[in-house]
Protein backbone atom coordinates (compact mmCIF):
# COMPACT_ATOMS: atom_id res chain seq x y z
CA UNK A 1 0.00 0.00 0.00
CA UNK A 2 1.52 3.38 -0.96
CA UNK A 3 2.38 5.64 1.92
CA UNK A 4 1.71 9.38 1.99
CA UNK A 5 4.71 11.62 1.41
CA UNK A 6 6.36 13.42 4.31
CA UNK A 7 4.69 16.67 3.19
CA UNK A 8 1.30 14.98 3.26
CA UNK A 9 2.06 13.55 6.67
CA UNK A 10 3.01 17.00 7.98
CA UNK A 11 -0.18 18.58 6.63
CA UNK A 12 -2.20 15.67 7.91
CA UNK A 13 -0.81 16.10 11.42
CA UNK A 14 -1.28 19.86 11.25
CA UNK A 15 -4.95 19.39 10.30
CA UNK A 16 -5.39 17.50 13.58
CA UNK A 17 -7.40 14.65 12.14
CA UNK A 18 -10.17 16.84 10.74
CA UNK A 19 -11.83 15.91 7.48
CA UNK A 20 -9.75 18.37 5.45
CA UNK A 21 -6.57 16.69 6.61
CA UNK A 22 -7.99 13.25 5.89
CA UNK A 23 -9.01 14.32 2.39
CA UNK A 24 -5.53 15.68 1.78
CA UNK A 25 -4.06 12.36 2.86
CA UNK A 26 -6.35 10.41 0.51
CA UNK A 27 -5.41 12.71 -2.38
CA UNK A 28 -1.72 12.21 -1.71
CA UNK A 29 -2.18 8.45 -1.55
CA UNK A 30 -3.94 8.47 -4.91
CA UNK A 31 -1.21 10.57 -6.49
CA UNK A 32 1.50 8.25 -5.15
CA UNK A 33 0.12 5.18 -6.88
CA UNK A 34 2.87 3.90 -9.22
CA UNK A 35 2.20 4.21 -12.93
CA UNK A 36 2.85 0.48 -13.24
CA UNK A 37 -0.36 -0.14 -11.30
CA UNK A 38 -2.56 1.36 -14.03
CA UNK A 39 -5.25 -1.06 -15.13
CA UNK A 40 -5.57 -2.52 -11.66
CA UNK A 41 -8.39 -1.70 -9.25
CA UNK A 42 -6.80 -0.08 -6.22
CA UNK A 43 -8.57 0.82 -2.99
CA UNK A 44 -7.21 2.37 0.16
CA UNK A 45 -8.17 1.19 3.60
CA UNK A 46 -7.31 1.80 7.21
CA UNK A 47 -8.95 3.60 10.10
CA UNK A 48 -8.34 7.13 8.84
CA UNK A 49 -9.50 6.36 5.31
CA UNK A 50 -12.69 4.74 6.59
CA UNK A 51 -13.27 7.73 8.86
CA UNK A 52 -12.94 10.12 5.93
CA UNK A 53 -15.32 8.08 3.78
CA UNK A 54 -17.84 7.86 6.62
CA UNK A 55 -17.78 11.60 7.29
CA UNK A 56 -18.19 12.37 3.58
CA UNK A 57 -21.25 10.13 3.41
CA UNK A 58 -22.73 11.74 6.51
CA UNK A 59 -22.03 15.25 5.20
CA UNK A 60 -23.71 14.50 1.88
CA UNK A 61 -26.95 13.56 3.64
CA UNK A 62 -26.77 15.89 6.64
CA UNK A 63 -28.90 18.69 5.21
CA UNK A 64 -31.62 16.35 3.98
CA UNK A 65 -31.66 14.32 7.20
CA UNK A 66 -31.81 17.51 9.29
CA UNK A 67 -34.75 18.84 7.27
CA UNK A 68 -36.55 15.50 7.55
CA UNK A 69 -36.03 15.51 11.34
CA UNK A 70 -37.41 19.04 11.69
CA UNK A 71 -40.42 18.28 9.49
CA UNK A 72 -41.21 15.08 11.41
CA UNK A 73 -40.90 16.91 14.73
CA UNK A 74 -43.20 19.67 13.46
CA UNK A 75 -45.78 17.13 12.27
CA UNK A 76 -45.66 15.39 15.64
CA UNK A 77 -46.28 18.70 17.42
CA UNK A 78 -49.16 19.53 15.07
CA UNK A 79 -50.77 16.19 15.95
CA UNK A 80 -50.26 16.75 19.68
CA UNK A 81 -51.23 20.43 19.84
CA UNK A 82 -53.77 20.33 17.00
CA UNK A 83 -52.60 23.85 16.38
CA UNK A 84 -50.27 24.77 13.54
CA UNK A 85 -49.23 28.06 15.16
CA UNK A 86 -48.10 26.38 18.40
CA UNK A 87 -46.28 23.64 16.49
CA UNK A 88 -44.50 26.26 14.41
CA UNK A 89 -43.51 28.23 17.51
CA UNK A 90 -41.95 25.14 19.07
CA UNK A 91 -40.07 24.33 15.85
CA UNK A 92 -38.69 27.76 14.95
CA UNK A 93 -36.16 27.86 17.85
CA UNK A 94 -34.66 24.62 16.57
CA UNK A 95 -34.13 26.06 13.10
CA UNK A 96 -32.61 29.23 14.54
CA UNK A 97 -30.29 27.30 16.89
CA UNK A 98 -29.14 25.09 14.01
CA UNK A 99 -28.23 28.15 11.93
CA UNK A 100 -26.39 29.69 14.88
CA UNK A 101 -24.33 26.58 15.68
CA UNK A 102 -23.34 26.01 12.04
CA UNK A 103 -22.29 29.67 11.80
CA UNK A 104 -20.26 29.26 15.01
CA UNK A 105 -18.50 26.21 13.60
CA UNK A 106 -17.64 28.15 10.45
CA UNK A 107 -16.36 31.13 12.47
CA UNK A 108 -14.19 28.92 14.71
CA UNK A 109 -12.95 26.83 11.82
CA UNK A 110 -14.40 23.62 13.25
CA UNK A 111 -15.08 21.11 10.50
CA UNK A 112 -17.47 18.18 10.55
CA UNK A 113 -16.07 14.85 11.70
CA UNK A 114 -17.38 11.65 13.27
CA UNK A 115 -18.18 13.52 16.50
CA UNK A 116 -19.14 17.06 15.45
CA UNK A 117 -21.41 15.76 12.69
CA UNK A 118 -23.91 14.93 15.45
CA UNK A 119 -24.36 18.62 16.27
CA UNK A 120 -27.56 19.08 14.26
CA UNK A 121 -29.19 16.08 15.93
CA UNK A 122 -28.27 17.46 19.36
CA UNK A 123 -29.56 20.90 18.40
CA UNK A 124 -32.90 19.54 17.24
CA UNK A 125 -33.32 17.42 20.37
CA UNK A 126 -32.37 20.17 22.83
CA UNK A 127 -34.04 23.03 20.96
CA UNK A 128 -37.44 21.38 20.69
CA UNK A 129 -37.24 20.08 24.25
CA UNK A 130 -36.66 23.55 25.72
CA UNK A 131 -39.22 25.14 23.39
CA UNK A 132 -41.93 22.66 24.38
CA UNK A 133 -41.41 23.49 28.07
CA UNK A 134 -41.86 27.20 27.36
CA UNK A 135 -44.86 26.79 25.05
CA UNK A 136 -46.63 24.41 27.44
CA UNK A 137 -46.11 26.71 30.41
CA UNK A 138 -47.41 29.68 28.43
CA UNK A 139 -50.51 27.72 27.41
CA UNK A 140 -51.23 26.81 31.02
CA UNK A 141 -50.68 30.32 32.35
CA UNK A 142 -52.68 32.00 29.57
CA UNK A 143 -55.81 30.09 30.64
CA UNK A 144 -56.22 32.23 33.77
CA UNK A 145 -53.87 35.17 33.22
CA UNK A 146 -53.41 37.95 30.74
CA UNK A 147 -50.92 37.48 27.93
CA UNK A 148 -48.35 39.74 29.56
CA UNK A 149 -48.65 38.00 32.91
CA UNK A 150 -48.47 34.57 31.27
CA UNK A 151 -45.26 35.48 29.44
CA UNK A 152 -43.69 36.96 32.57
CA UNK A 153 -44.54 33.89 34.65
CA UNK A 154 -43.21 31.59 31.95
CA UNK A 155 -39.89 33.42 31.82
CA UNK A 156 -39.54 33.69 35.60
CA UNK A 157 -40.41 30.09 36.49
CA UNK A 158 -39.92 27.81 33.52
CA UNK A 159 -37.10 30.03 32.22
CA UNK A 160 -35.20 29.85 35.50
CA UNK A 161 -35.63 26.07 35.67
CA UNK A 162 -34.35 25.67 32.12
CA UNK A 163 -31.43 27.97 32.86
CA UNK A 164 -30.32 25.92 35.87
CA UNK A 165 -30.76 22.66 33.98
CA UNK A 166 -28.91 23.94 30.93
CA UNK A 167 -25.98 25.38 32.87
CA UNK A 168 -25.42 22.10 34.71
CA UNK A 169 -25.39 20.29 31.36
CA UNK A 170 -22.96 22.85 29.93
CA UNK A 171 -20.70 22.32 32.94
CA UNK A 172 -20.64 18.60 32.22
CA UNK A 173 -19.59 19.09 28.61
CA UNK A 174 -17.13 21.82 29.61
CA UNK A 175 -14.88 19.09 30.97
CA UNK A 176 -14.21 18.09 27.36
CA UNK A 177 -12.49 21.46 26.85
CA UNK A 178 -9.54 20.03 28.78
CA UNK A 179 -9.15 17.04 26.48
CA UNK A 180 -5.80 16.87 24.64
CA UNK A 181 -7.62 15.38 21.62
CA UNK A 182 -8.84 18.12 19.22
CA UNK A 183 -11.80 16.01 18.06
CA UNK A 184 -13.13 15.61 21.58
CA UNK A 185 -12.35 19.22 22.51
CA UNK A 186 -14.19 20.59 19.48
CA UNK A 187 -17.14 18.33 20.23
CA UNK A 188 -17.30 19.74 23.76
CA UNK A 189 -17.15 23.31 22.44
CA UNK A 190 -19.97 23.00 19.93
CA UNK A 191 -22.13 20.91 22.27
CA UNK A 192 -21.83 23.51 25.01
CA UNK A 193 -22.56 26.24 22.44
CA UNK A 194 -25.63 24.32 21.27
CA UNK A 195 -27.03 24.18 24.79
CA UNK A 196 -26.32 27.87 25.40
CA UNK A 197 -27.98 28.87 22.11
CA UNK A 198 -31.01 26.68 22.83
CA UNK A 199 -31.37 28.29 26.26
CA UNK A 200 -31.08 31.84 24.92
CA UNK A 201 -33.65 31.18 22.21
CA UNK A 202 -36.08 29.40 24.54
CA UNK A 203 -35.91 31.98 27.34
CA UNK A 204 -35.57 35.24 25.43
CA UNK A 205 -36.45 34.73 21.75
CA UNK A 206 -39.40 32.32 22.01
CA UNK A 207 -41.52 34.53 24.32
CA UNK A 208 -41.01 37.37 21.81
CA UNK A 209 -42.12 35.06 19.01
CA UNK A 210 -45.25 34.14 20.99
CA UNK A 211 -46.07 37.82 21.48
CA UNK A 212 -45.46 38.53 17.78
CA UNK A 213 -47.66 35.64 16.64
CA UNK A 214 -50.49 36.84 18.88
CA UNK A 215 -50.21 40.34 17.39
CA UNK A 216 -50.38 38.87 13.89
CA UNK A 217 -53.47 36.88 14.87
CA UNK A 218 -55.13 40.00 16.22
CA UNK A 219 -54.30 41.96 13.07
CA UNK A 220 -55.58 39.16 10.86
CA UNK A 221 -58.81 38.89 12.85
CA UNK A 222 -59.36 42.64 12.61
CA UNK A 223 -58.85 42.52 8.86
CA UNK A 224 -61.43 39.76 8.46
CA UNK A 225 -63.98 41.56 10.65
CA UNK A 226 -63.50 44.81 8.78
Amino acid sequence: TPKPSSAASDVYKRQELDNEGLEYMRTELSENVPASMEGYEISFTGGHVLTSVTVNEIQSTQISSTLVSIVLAALMLVIIYRNIAMATLATLPTILATVWIMATMAALGITLNVLTVMVTALTIGLGIDYAIHVVERFREESEHKSERQAIETTIERTGSALLISGLTTVSGFAVLFLSPMPLVRNFGIITAATIVYSLIIAIFVLPSLIWTVNRIKEWYSSQILS
